[in-house]
């Protein structure tokens, strides 16, 4: 019984079973060749180790190390992960010429490796030898064709960061050399260069030609330098040649970076030779000016009311605008009745120079914050003539001064 049984069943599997396995076959082998293809494509392979255990991997292998320097909130930083690291060529050149790794600069080792190799913003880019030497580095979202050049030149040997500098610290002072050193080290945001491309220029005769030019606008960085000075000096030259927007934006950036050295150190020094070079004999004034927007945007309104009667009280406004502006803002933010007595007077004087709606309206609700309704209602009538005459939306002046008027 159980013999027969034996013969009577095939050992070959059904026609069915085996047309099966030849799908699951070529099913496996087509999901093993994509598995390999998207290995090879994936882009860069950033490993995780120790930063001991890299440093002797790059000696082992004889590489440098790449590091990607980021932070977890940092914008370019997640754009390079979607945009650069995953592209095939980014990928193929970094696997074979770097060991490659990931630090985030908040975590883990990150903070101590920050402070070793001054990293200040993100993302930093790091090429590092065995030795734990930075020989180049770069900074910001590049794309993928420059981010290939920043490798390739942290692998010229010749022309990297750490072959440049150690050409300089041995005396190399050539004007080409110093030249593309000082723009080397801009790319890095490393510290020095201004100091090397103020080194460049006092080799030059012409300032005004225009790599000099595109160095000169590149470069100065410190308010007191020979560098900005001759470029406020210049300033028309350098207008013509990068445009009015630019510049003015360079020199408000300036501006803004002497007041938050000033803020951090409470040290005006500085900042009072930088207004007194934009302003000349105003410096103080600007100085106070400066002072009236800050507690203004940081809502100290008691310290700003202070201010700005013992402001206007010692310089005469620009024009009516700002007259209306700090009226308005007393009306907005200021309880104290002698206070807003005196925004009454900046409003009449910002009619003065110029009778518009806007300050009529100001000083209409100034007599109401006041409890004066009837002169009140006397401004803002005129207010709302004046916007019909010149075709301003006058509804907000309309719908108090009606509710003004249900009470008289």
């Amino acid at each position: 019984m159980h013999s027969k049984h034996l013969s009577g069943t095939s050992t070959v599997k059904p026609p069915q079973q085996n047309l099966f396995m030849n799908k699951l076959s070529t099913a496996l082998m087509l999901a093993f060749t994509l598995a390999i293809a998207n290995t090879h494509a994936q882009g860069v392979e950033f490993i995780k180790d120790k930063w001991s255990n890299v440093l002797a991997k790059a000696s082992q292998e004889d590489k440098l190390i790449f590091v990607d320097a980021y932070t977890t909130w940092c914008g370019p930083c997640k754009m390079m992960d979607r945009n650069v690291f995953t592209t095939r060529k980014v990928g193929d050149f970094f696997n074979e010429n770097f060991i490659n790794v990931k630090i985030d600069m908040e975590a883990g080792e990150g903070p101590a490796l920050a402070r070793q190799f001054s990293v200040r913003a993100y993302p930093t880019f790091l090429f590092i030898n065995a030795s734990g030497e930075v020989v180049h580095r770069g900074l910001g979202y590049h794309e993928p064709d420059d981010f290939l050049a920043l490798a390739k030149d942290a692998l010229d040997s010749d022309n990297n960061l750490f072959a440049l500098k150690q050409r300089y610290d041995k005396g190399d002072r050539d004007p080409d050399f110093l030249y593309q050193y000082s723009l080397q080290l801009y790319d890095a945001m490393d510290e020095s260069y201004p100091l090397i491309a103020e080194e460049y220029l006092k080799t030059q005769k012409d300032w005004n030609l225009k790599k000099n030019l595109d160095l000169i606008y590149k470069t100065s960085d410190a308010s007191g330098s020979a560098m900005f000075k001759y470029f406020l000096k210049n300033k028309a030259i350098f207008e013509e040649e990068f445009g009015s927007r630019a510049v003015n934006g360079k020199i408000q950036y300036f501006v803004q970076n002497e007041i938050y050295n000033s803020q951090k150190s409470g040290d005006q020094t500085q900042l009072k030779q930088l207004l007194e070079i934009l302003h000349p004999g105003r410096a103080e004034e600007m100085l106070a000016r400066m002072q009236l927007s800050y507690l203004a945007q940081n809502e100290k309104y008691d310290e700003y009311a202070n201010a700005a009667i013992d402001f206007y009280g010692k310089y005469k406004a620009e024009n009516w605008d700002a007259l209306n502006e700090v009226a308005w803002l007393f009306y907005e933010t200021v309880v104290n009745p002698s206070h807003l007595k005196q925004a009454v007077k900046w409003a009449k004087q910002s009619i003065k120079m110029d009778p518009n709606y806007y300050n009529h309206d100001t000083l209409a609700l100034l007599y109401h914050k006041l409890g004066k309704d009837k002169k009140a209602l006397k401004f803002g009538k005129k207010a709302i003539a004046l916007a019909h005459k010149s075709g301003e939306d006058c509804s907000s002046t309309e719908n108090w001064l009606r509710e003004i008027a249900k009470g008289n």
